[in-house]
């Protein structure tokens, strides 16, 4: 059984806002405070335990492995503007893909922040992946008028990747223009 709790108000007008909302349950333990209406969502959303095998029908393929984290976020309502902190990390992933397996076992830290601005502009900042196979980071902006985005990876072992092959693999890419 789950046990679900909110606070928020209902107007004469018919407007929701939520100030709080927790979800207490076998797949899963999360918790939002802040503020949510038909506009804007703005708030922290703590996640302590999400069961990913819940998500395997929308993927359409058996997952597994627990989620936690934390995330600061100030959005609107239709994330055409957007800015989410997020700190958290994978626990024990598994997935119909060995190779992506492979590289998120045993644990996978999540970190970094992530905007989108009202002209659509899309800024990652210090935004990071890394377990004991993978080591990422993205910075950088893309929008209409300039692309500035750096991506950095290295690989322990591309034989986790594919048996055929071995060593370590280190990539850099960028992506710019006007």
């Amino acid at each position: 059984h789950a046990h679900v709790t909110a606070q928020g108000t209902f107007t004469a007008q018919r407007q929701i806002a939520l100030d709080s909302f927790s979800l207490d349950g076998p797949a899963a333990q999360l918790r939002f405070d802040g503020h949510a209406d038909a506009q804007t969502v703005s708030g922290k959303l703590q996640v302590a335990r999400l069961d990913l095998g819940v998500a395997a029908p929308l993927a359409g393929q058996r997952l597994g492995g627990q989620l936690a984290m934390n995330a600061d976020i100030d959005s609107a309502a239709d994330f055409s503007r957007f800015a989410i902190a997020l700190d958290g990390h994978l626990d024990n992933f598994s997935s119909a893909t060995p190779a992506l397996d492979g590289l998120l076992v045993p644990s996978l830290k999540l970190a970094g922040t992530l905007k989108r601005d009202a002209n659509g502009a899309i800024v990652a900042s210090n935004m990071t992946a890394s377990s004991a196979m993978l080591q990422a980071t993205l910075d950088g902006r893309l929008d209409q008028a300039v692309a500035n985005l750096k991506a950095h990876a290295v690989l322990a072992d591309i034989a986790k990747l594919d048996g055929r092959l071995s060593g370590k693999a280190e990539i850099d890419a960028s992506f710019s223009g006007s």
